[in-house]
């Protein structure tokens, strides 16, 4: 069996762990990075991802000046996968889904883990093309359905143990936190400004965060190998969802997962879905404001014979329940190509 998984390149991305897990499974697997194929927006990525989520009207004028939807199409009747898999879409053309769903007979799923954030914008125009749609929050699951989207599947994201994974480094960082920049978060954080409290992201250096929060900044990039390091560095992980997130039932982000297959001890917002993934007090530790964030860090800190084996049990039901392997073999039992 093969697939095609078309996204982004690079090796630490929701592309290469669902790649890996689908190799894992036995299956042949073939990636197209998107701008490799659009080579005259290469230059500007991050720019296009962005400004393509945030307006469908650039999606179809990227679309025609890119023109590559006959070679995808030509690609897939040159692989003949079994399966076309594009994580995202935020420049992948629709309409080359609905092309390859007639011509060359292979089935087509969207894997798009931002809903409930650019729903209107993105996502409501683009799933229809697809045979079948996989989200990351429950509560998207009737709005696609109203839509006359038929099969969507609610995945939540995972870990990649092979990655994701404890390293025998000291931990030398009392708290720390990975993510990018916004108010709440600044809020949040600013209750651990006495703390040795170490941030990497994108934009907490400039003017808006706190002079106190930007001497807390770090310069480099926190990703890749990087990011692991980091998590086996720290003392307690902190972990804030983006608000867009706590506002529907069901989502819990990247984060929660990753910093849980680290073996890294974790506090994060309290979610009521948390109980369905993780034991709060038991694999993970969960905080309702500010001041019990403040709390529960000075208390763990201090506490690291309660601390160690929260984190060390959060890692084994991560990697007993929630690795993307997990993942992909249930999506391909819900759409019946799952190999006997």
């Amino acid at each position: 069996m093969k697939v095609l998984v078309v996204g982004q390149g690079g090796a630490f991305n929701l592309e290469a762990f669902v790649s890996k897990a689908f190799r894992q499974l036995g299956w042949d697997v073939r990636r197209l990075d998107m701008y490799q194929e659009i080579s005259s927006f290469r230059r500007f990525n991050a720019y296009t991802r962005m400004l393509a989520t945030r307006s469908y009207a650039l999606h179809a004028l990227l679309d025609m000046l890119a023109r590559i939807e006959n070679r995808i199409v030509s690609l897939v009747e040159l692989e003949r996968p079994e399966l076309l898999l594009v994580i995202k879409g935020e420049v992948f053309p629709p309409n080359a889904a609905r092309k390859i769903r007639h011509v060359s007979g292979a089935s087509t799923a969207l894997w798009f883990p931002d809903d409930p954030r650019y729903l209107h914008s993105l996502l409501f125009h683009i799933a229809p093309s697809f045979d079948h749609v996989i989200v990351s929050s429950p509560s998207t699951i009737p709005l696609l359905r109203e839509i006359d989207v038929d099969s969507v599947v609610h995945l939540p994201f995972a870990c990649d143990p092979t990655f994701h994974r404890t390293l025998r480094l000291e931990r030398t960082y009392d708290v720390t936190f990975v993510g990018s920049y916004y108010p709440e978060r600044r809020r949040l954080l600013s209750v651990l400004k006495h703390q040795e409290l170490r941030i990497w992201g994108p934009y907490w250096d400039l003017p808006w965060a706190s002079r106190s929060l930007r001497s807390k900044v770090m310069k480099e990039r926190a990703n890749g190998d990087k990011l692991i390091e980091i998590m086996n560095r720290s003392k307690i992980s902190v972990n804030i969802h983006h608000k867009t997130d706590l506002e529907v039932k069901g989502k819990l982000n990247m984060r929660t997962f990753e910093t849980a297959g680290c073996g890294s001890f974790q506090l994060v917002d309290h979610r009521d879905e948390i109980g369905a993934f993780f034991a709060p007090g038991k694999e993970i530790v969960c905080y309702d404001s500010p001041e019990e964030l403040s709390e529960l860090v000075d208390y763990f800190l201090a506490s690291p014979k309660e601390r160690i084996p929260i984190a060390e049990a959060g890692q084994r039901r991560a990697y007993a329940d929630h690795t993307y392997v997990k993942r992909v073999s249930m999506f391909l039992q819900r759409i019946g190509l799952a190999q006997s």
